[in-house]
């Protein structure tokens, strides 16, 4: 009895210490923020806007406006003001599309059926080096005649994305789900029903990856989750090559710092298991 009872003992403050080690940390930070508004107006092209604020900084970049899709694109980028978004103030947003050829606004505009999934949107790159429990969201402004569908992956090596899980409780759009239709991506986007709105405050939650934490090499993409028939615009028609586009403002990534005591419940944790070890190695 009393060796069980020992070896209960050790087992419950290696199970008790270890977990409580990877929770503890303080409220969430500002890692990197894009919000527009400050900055006003900006003509194009204005394709890699960085970070407004936040402890590590970033950087955004447009993602598929080059291309020939339906006549040469380049990327045009600009600012312009669409009042609604979530954060008060002239409600400024960061506005992806494509241009003509010359570097001029005009047929096409760069967004196209033709765009297989997620290749087609933004990417907001910034390291969480030093934080956890990463957390991000923003405001999107989709035009009636803008893409419908729209989808957020994740990266931890800079090269391959993962699906996000995203969460949106506002009105004139909903959250899908697809599992088995090609045309869209597997799993959770965004559906607009209805454009020349902002959709405020999308957000995912990627506290449970470990992954992403302290990771120089974060980023995310807000994409397009369709392609071909699947690809529509809000109104509920398919895409033209000569108008329509998003709008992004507000985009922040936060994460927690780990309290000084993180690392030493983590160390009673390891000293534990060595003492069990010892005991046991006693016992034999």
């Amino acid at each position: 009895m009393k060796k069980i009872n020992r070896s209960f003992l050790a087992a419950t403050l290696i199970a008790s210490a270890l977990p409580a080690a990877t929770t503890l940390s303080h409220a969430q930070t500002t890692i990197a923020a894009w919000s527009f508004d400050a900055g006003g107006k900006q003509n194009p092209p204005y394709n890699s806007p960085a970070a407004t604020s936040g402890a590590n900084g970033g950087v955004a970049s447009v993602l598929g406006m080059n291309n020939s899709y339906n006549g040469a694109s380049l990327s045009y980028a600009d600012v312009t003001k669409e009042t609604g978004a979530s954060v008060p103030g002239t409600s400024y947003g960061w506005r992806i599309r494509g241009g003509s050829s010359a570097g001029g606004a005009g047929t096409p505009n760069g967004w196209s059926t033709n765009a297989p999934i997620a290749t087609q949107g933004a990417e907001f790159a910034a390291s969480t080096a030093g934080y956890i429990n990463i957390n991000v969201s923003f405001d999107a402004y989709i035009t009636t005649t803008g893409e419908a569908n729209m989808a957020v992956e994740y990266t931890t090596d800079g090269t391959s994305w993962n699906l996000a899980t995203i969460s949106y409780s506002g009105a004139n759009a909903t959250i899908k789900n697809n599992s088995s239709d090609s045309g869209l991506v597997l799993g959770n986007y965004l559906n607009a029903t209805a454009g020349n709105n902002w959709f405020n405050d999308i957000s995912f939650n990627l506290t449970g990856i470990s992954g992403v934490n302290n990771n120089p090499n974060f980023a995310i993409e807000i994409v397009n989750a369709a392609t071909g028939a699947d690809n529509i615009a809000a109104s509920g028609a398919a895409l033209t090559a000569t108008s329509g586009n998003w709008q992004l403002d507000n985009v922040l990534i936060t994460g927690a710092v780990p309290e000084p005591s993180t690392y030493a419940l983590a160390a009673g944790g390891l000293m534990a298991l060595a003492g069990f070890r010892r005991w046991k190695n006693r016992q034999a």
